[in-house]
């Protein structure tokens, strides 16, 4: 038996992968109408974004605490049992400790954005929904990490998943070889090289997604005040790299080659890439506070197979002798839905009640907790009617 199980706070996973969605949207629609394929342009605009909704929101809840805190008597808060408790709460690291894990999601962030939006780009005869099409090793990475740092058990249902997920990128990777337009050992070369900065880039976003984790779970960082140095960091990483790889040509390029008009869509479509950009960022560390960099992995896949789909009518992917490959397609539409299905399961949105699968899922252990407290309810009763028994005889 299988159910779909339902969790709270879902709809931040939801606004993130529609933001995500949505800033995908416009790089296609740059690729289509003006044929710029993304640069360092975007690496900055991405930074910019986190880097103003980062310090509006915590300014914005800076102020909000503070206003709801006279409104609620605020001395008699400070003396309440919950803040001195939570004033006994000490910082697992030293503020310089935390400093280098603020700069590592910073350098991991960049690492990963300039991997997957310009290096990747330069390989020649590399299909274009590669690095989308490994994003399955995510869940995959996260889960390691989650369980070696954070020292969480996986329960067998997420060693299930994780089965799946990682034959599926071992067919995947394999199958890449095959079904390529590959004619020369440099091509070989070329696709090594385009699948290995793929995985790198997937692992980068793992690490920072746990190190943002670790900051707000056993430092108590605020996520916005992560957001806001992280992409201070990131801005200087983006200065620095400008130097060496110089945006300029490129939007000069563009403007030369386009008319005015369409370059004001261009400006257009960048402001909107902007917008996207910082929404995404905003959900994405609120849905990594709220439940796990997991969670976070099966935002970023689930909706994959649609981009595939459509680079596949377009004609721009998954081509063999110049005709679309069916057979090269449809292996990867199902490998991909494993990939969901996969992290479903881990994530426990899919329930399988098999096997033992179901046993340590939360809404399992809800349940129990649930049979348990009204088992206790009535054992109660039933000890207190003894008693009431006893005093009357």
């Amino acid at each position: 038996m299988i159910k779909i199980a339902s969790r709270p706070n879902l709809k931040y996973p939801l606004y993130l992968i529609i933001s995500t969605f949505l800033r995908k949207i416009i790089s296609i629609l740059n690729l289509k109408l003006l044929k710029t394929k993304e640069s360092l342009i975007y690496t900055f605009l991405m930074f910019f974004g986190e880097l103003l909704a980062g310090f509006l929101l915590y300014r914005y809840q800076k102020n909000f605490t503070k206003r709801k805190y006279i409104r609620n008597e605020f001395y008699k808060f400070l003396s309440s049992p919950h803040f001195q408790k939570r004033l006994e709460m000490k910082k697992a690291d030293s503020n310089i400790k935390i400093c280098f894990l603020v700069f590592m999601t910073a350098f991991f962030d960049f690492f990963e954005f300039i991997i997957s939006t310009y290096y990747i780009n330069k390989i020649p005869k590399i299909s274009e929904t590669l690095e989308l099409r490994l994003a399955g090793i995510l869940i995959f990475i996260s889960s390691f990490l989650y369980r070696y740092l954070f020292k969480f058990p996986l329960y067998k249902h997420q060693k299930f998943s994780m089965s799946v997920i990682g034959i599926c990128l071992i067919i995947l990777i394999i199958s890449e070889y095959f079904f390529d337009e590959i004619d020369e050992d440099n091509e070989y070369k070329n696709l090594t090289i385009a699948i290995l900065l793929s995985i790198l880039s997937q692992m980068a976003i793992a690490f920072n997604n746990t190190i943002e984790k670790y900051l707000m779970e056993f430092n108590f960082l605020n996520p916005f005040f992560i957001l806001l140095c992280q992409s201070s960091f990131g801005l200087i990483f983006v200065i620095i790299c400008a130097i060496v790889e110089n945006p300029i040509p490129d939007l000069k390029n563009i403007y030369d080659s386009n008319s005015m008009e369409m370059f004001i869509v261009f400006i257009i479509l960048l402001l909107l890439y902007f917008v996207f950009g910082a929404l995404k960022n905003i959900y994405r560390i609120i849905t990594i506070m709220l439940f796990n960099p997991m969670n976070k992995q099966l935002a970023d896949i689930i909706i994959n197979p649609i981009y595939i789909i459509y680079f596949f009518i377009e004609g721009n992917d998954f081509i063999k002798e110049g005709k679309r490959n069916y057979f090269y397609f449809f292996t990867n539409i199902f490998l991909l839905i494993c990939f969901d299905i996969g992290g479903l399961i881990f994530n426990e949105f899919i329930i399988i009640f098999s096997c033992g699968l179901d046993f340590n899922t939360y809404e399992s252990i809800v349940k129990r907790a649930a049979e348990a407290d009204i088992l206790g309810i009535n054992q109660e009763d039933e000890e207190g009617e003894d008693e009431k028994s006893k005093e009357f005889l």
